[in-house]
C-alpha cells in the first residue's frame, strides 16, 4: 500500500497497558502510519474521537474495570462517531465463547487474538483499508440512506468479480433485508445458497422468509443455522422471534436466555427477555433479569436509571403474588434500592419515576388512600414525554389507585411512543396490550358488579348488595363514590361478615382524606355515625 496513503492516516490505539501500546504503536509505525493516537480506556477513546475523524481504530477488547472494547465500539456506532470509512478491528487474548459471540454480533471490521507479529498485524490492517476503499461507494450511500443507489454500487462490484465480490454480495443482501424488499431478498439468498456461499446466505434466506411469515419453512433453516458458531446468535435471535409472533412467548423466552448465555452483554436482548417474563407472569424472573442487566450495563451506553427503576418495578409486581411476610421484605428490598439508585443518579431527573413507585409501594402496603393522596397532591397529567417503562408503571399506579381516566392517559402516552419494528419494541407492544386488555375486562367486571349491588339495594336486598359492593371495592379499593355506595348499603343490614369490617374500614379511611363536596360529606357524616354505633370496630374512626 501507498506510504504517502498510509502517512496520512489517522490511527487510534486503546489499550489500558502502557507497554503494549508502545509495542504496538511500534508496529504501526513501521507499517507507515505517522497520526497514531494513543488511549488507556474508553472515556479518552471517545474524546479523541469527537474531536477527530479517525481511518483506523485498533481497540483492545479488556480495558480495564471500565467500558470494554464491545461496549466502546457500542457506543461510538451509536453516536456516530464512525464515519463510513473507518476501520475498527479488535485486539483480544480472550477466546471465551461468549467474547467471540458478542464480538460476531457487532460486526467489527476484524478481530486479532494476541499475540500477534508485526506481519499479521500488517497484513490484516492492509486487507480491511484494501476492502473498505474498495466498498467505499456502497457505504456512502448507504449512510446517505440512499439504499438503492447502494444496491447498484454493491452490483458494479459483483460484477467485477475481484477480491471483495463475496463481501459486496453480503453487503447487497443486507441492503435489501433493511429496504424491507423481502420478496426480492429471498430469490437474491436463494441465489447464493444455490451456489454454496458461505452460511450468512442461508442465514439471510431464513429471515426474508421469516419477515414473509412462511413462519414453518423459516423454522426449518434457522434451526439448521444454530448449529454453526458463525450463525449461533443471530439464528436463535430470529427463532426467538418466531416463536414470539407464533404467540408462543415461553418458548422465545426460553431460547433469548439460552442466546444471553451466548453473549451476555446485548442489553436489548436482556430487555426484551425481561419483558417476555412479565408476559409469562414470572415477575421473579423479570426481577433478576433487570437486576443483572443494571450490572451489565453499568459502564455502558445503556447506564440508565430506568435499568435500577425496572429493578424496582418487577419487585413490586412480584410482592402483589406474594404472601404478606415475603411481601413485606420485598417491598423492604425496593425502598434499599431507590435509597441507593438517588446516590447514583440525580433525583430532580427521575422525580416522576420515584414518584410513582412511592405510590405503587404504598399501594402494595395496602396504604391506598396514602397514595391517592400523594397521586393527587404532586402529579397532573401532562403531555411531557416521559420514558416507556415510566409511561406503563404510572398506567399500573393509576389503576391500582382507582383512576381509570389517568390509566388510559399513560396507556396512550405509551403508545404514541412504540412506533419502531424490533423485538424490543414488539415486546413492549404486546406487553402494553397485554396490560391494557386486563384493565379493560377489570373495568367492565366492576361495572357489572356495581349495576349489581345497585339493582340489589333498589331492590331492598341490602346483605346482597352490601357484599357486592364489597366485592369491587377490593377491586377499587380508592373510589369514592364505591365507598359512599358501600357504607350507604351497610348502614341497612342488621349485620355484615367478619370479611366485610376491613373493607369497611378502609372505605372510612378513604373518605376521611378524600375532598368532598358539602352534600357528600353530610351523607358521609351521617352513615359513619350510624355504622358506629351498629358495629364497635368501627367507632374509632371519625373525621377531622
Amino acid at each position: 500500500m501507498d506510504p504517502d496513503f498510509l502517512a496520512l492516516r489517522r490511527v487510534l490505539l486503546v489499550d489500558d497497558c502502557a507497554p503494549v501500546r508502545a509495542s504496538i504503536k511500534g508496529m504501526l509505525q513501521q507499517i507507515g502510519f505517522k497520526l497514531i493516537y494513543q488511549a488507556k480506556d474508553a472515556i479518552e477513546a471517545i474524546s479523541i474521537c469527537e474531536q477527530h475523524a479517525l481511518d483506523f481504530i485498533l481497540c483492545d477488547f479488556n480495558l480495564g474495570d471500565c467500558q470494554d472494547g464491545y461496549q466502546l465500539f457500542e457506543t461510538l456506532k451509536s453516536r456516530q462517531l464512525l464515519h463510513s470509512m473507518c476501520c475498527f478491528v479488535i485486539i483480544s487474548a480472550e477466546s471465551q465463547r461468549q467474547i467471540v459471540h458478542g464480538v460476531i454480533e457487532l460486526q467489527p471490521d476484524d478481530y486479532i487474538l494476541k499475540p500477534f507479529t508485526f506481519p499479521v498485524l500488517k497484513e490484516r490492517m492492509v486487507k480491511v483499508m484494501k476492502e473498505k476503499m474498495a466498498l467505499r461507494k456502497i457505504f456512502q450511500a448507504s449512510q446517505d440512506g440512499d439504499l438503492a443507489e447502494a444496491c447498484r454500487q454493491a452490483d458494479a462490484i459483483i460484477r467485477q468479480q475481484n477480491e471483495v465480490q463475496l463481501q459486496a454480495e453480503r453487503l447487497k443482501g443486507e441492503l435489501l433485508l433493511q429496504a424491507g424488499d423481502y420478496q426480492q431478498a429471498e430469490i437474491y439468498y436463494q441465489q447464493l445458497v444455490n451456489q454454496r456461499k458461505p452460511v450468512w446466505s442461508k442465514l439471510g434466506l431464513a429471515i426474508s422468509i421469516l419477515q414473509q411469515q412462511r413462519f414453518d419453512e423459516a423454522e426449518r433453516l434457522l434451526s439448521e443455522l444454530t448449529e454453526h458458531d458463525e450463525t449461533a446468535v443471530e439464528s436463535r435471535d430470529y427463532l426467538a422471534q418466531l416463536y414470539f409472533r407464533r404467540g408462543n412467548l415461553k418458548r422465545a423466552f426460553d431460547i433469548l436466555q439460552y442466546v444471553t448465555q451466548l453473549s451476555p452483554k446485548n442489553i436489548p436482548r436482556q430487555k426484551t427477555m425481561a419483558n417476555l417474563a412479565l408476559l409469562c407472569h414470572d415477575f421473579a424472573a423479570a426481577a433478576r433479569i433487570f437486576h443483572k442487566i443494571a450490572g451489565l450495563a453499568r459502564h455502558s451506553m445503556h447506564d440508565s436509571a430506568q435499568n435500577y427503576l425496572n429493578h424496582a418495578r418487577c419487585i413490586i409486581d412480584n410482592a402483589n403474588q406474594q404472601a404478606p411476610i415475603d411481601r413485606a421484605n420485598a417491598l423492604g428490598h425496593v425502598g434499599k434500592l431507590l435509597d441507593s439508585l438517588v446516590k447514583r443518579f440525580s433525583p430532580e431527573l427521575i422525580a416522576f419515576d420515584l414518584q410513582i413507585l412511592q405510590v405503587r409501594l404504598l399501594c402494595a402496603k395496602g396504604k391506598l388512600a396514602e397514595a391517592k393522596q400523594l397521586l393527587a397532591k404532586y402529579q397532573q397529567l401532562t403531555e411531557q414525554e416521559h420514558h416507556p417503562e415510566t409511561c406503563l408503571d404510572a398506567a399500573k399506579a393509576y389503576f391500582e389507585t382507582g383512576d381509570i381516566y389517568g390509566c388510559q392517559f399513560y396507556v396512550s402516552q405509551l403508545r404514541k411512543q412504540l412506533d419502531k419494528a424490533n423485538f424490543l419494541t414488539d415486546s413492549q407492544r404486546l406487553l402494553l396490550n397485554t396490560e391494557q386488555r386486563r384493565y379493560e375486562a377489570l373495568y367492565q367486571q366492576l361495572k357489572q358488579l356495581i349495576q349489581q349491588a345497585t339493582e340489589a339495594y333498589q331492590q331492598q336486598e341490602y346483605g346482597k348488595a352490601v357484599l357486592i359492593f364489597s366485592r369491587a371495592s377490593k377491586e377499587m379499593p380508592t373510589n369514592p363514590a364505591l365507598a359512599l355506595s358501600l357504607l350507604q348499603a351497610m348502614t341497612k343490614c342488621s349485620g355484615v361478615s367478619a370479611d366485610t369490617l376491613p373493607v369497611a374500614r378502609n372505605a372510612l379511611s378513604l373518605l376521611q382524606s378524600a375532598p368532598l363536596e358539602q352534600r357528600v360529606q353530610e351523607r358521609f357524616k351521617q352513615y359513619q355515625q350510624i355504622l358506629s354505633k351498629q358495629y364497635s370496630q368501627l367507632q374509632n374512626t371519625q373525621r377531622g
